[in-house]
C-alpha cells in the first residue's frame, strides 16, 4: 500500500524527532514470483536493517496475496490452507529480518476492500497470528480503525462535519486517498506517542 508511505512521509516527517525511510513497492505481495524471497527479498530487508538501523519498521500488505499465484511451480489458491501456510511462514522470515537490528515492528491490517473476493479476514487472521508470535516486539495496527465505518467495515467516505462526503477510497474500492493514508498516519503516530516513542506534538 505505497499511498500509506507518502502519508508517513506528509504526517510523520515534518517531525524533529521522525525520519522516515521509505521502502514501499508497486505490486509487491509475498507470494508475488516477481520478487525472488530467497534471493531478493529477504537480502533486501537484511540491507534495508543494516544500513538504515530503524528504531521502529512499519508495514502494510495490500491486495496482492490475492491473485491465485504458483510458487516454483505449485499454484496458491487464495483462501487454501496451503495458502496460509506459505504467507504465516514468508511473513514470520520477514519480523525475523525486520526486527534483526533491534527495531519494533508495527503492522496494520490489511484494509477490507470493496469486492468481498479480497479476503481479507484470512489475509489478516496470518498477519495477527505472525505478529502475536513475536510480542512485545512486534503490535498489529488494526486499519479499519481508521478506514471502516462504525462497525469497522468497508465506507466510500467520510462525513465531514457539514454534512459533505469526502472520498476516502479510489474507485475499484482497494487503494485509499491522500486523505486515508494520513488519518493512518496519525493513527501511527499516535500509537508512538503513547508508546513513548515520540513526545506529543505542540
Amino acid at each position: 500500500m505505497l499511498d500509506l508511505q507518502y502519508g508517513l512521509e506528509r504526517v510523520l516527517d515534518p517531525r524533529p524527532d521522525v525520519t522516515v525511510e521509505g521502502r514501499g513497492a508497486l505490486g509487491f505481495g509475498f507470494v508475488v514470483p516477481f520478487w525472488d524471497w530467497e534471493e531478493d527479498v529477504l537480502p533486501d530487508y537484511d540491507h534495508m536493517v543494516a544500513t538504515i538501523r530503524p528504531d521502529v519498521v512499519v508495514a502494510m500488505i495490500g491486495a496482492n496475496e490475492f491473485q491465485g499465484y504458483a510458487i516454483e511451480g505449485e499454484d496458491l489458491e487464495p483462501g487454501s490452507q496451503r495458502w496460509r501456510e506459505v504467507l504465516a511462514t514468508r511473513a514470520d522470515e520477514a519480523i525475523s529480518h525486520w526486527l534483526a537490528g533491534g527495531a519494533l515492528l508495527y503492522w496494520w491490517t490489511t484494509p477490507v476492500m470493496a469486492d468481498a473476493d479480497y479476503l481479507t479476514q484470512d489475509l489478516n487472521e496470518v498477519w495477527t497470528s505472525a505478529v502475536v508470535s513475536w510480542e512485545p516486539w512486534a503490535t498489529t495496527l488494526d486499519s479499519m480503525e481508521v478506514l471502516g465505518d462504525e462497525d469497522g467495515g468497508f465506507r466510500w467516505h467520510l462525513t465531514m462535519p457539514d454534512g459533505s462526503l469526502l472520498a476516502l477510497r479510489k474507485e475499484h474500492g482497494v487503494h485509499f486517498h491522500e486523505v486515508g493514508a494520513d488519518m493512518l498516519a496519525r493513527q501511527l503516530e499516535e500509537r508512538l506517542v503513547a508508546d513513548g516513542w515520540l513526545i506529543p506534538d505542540g
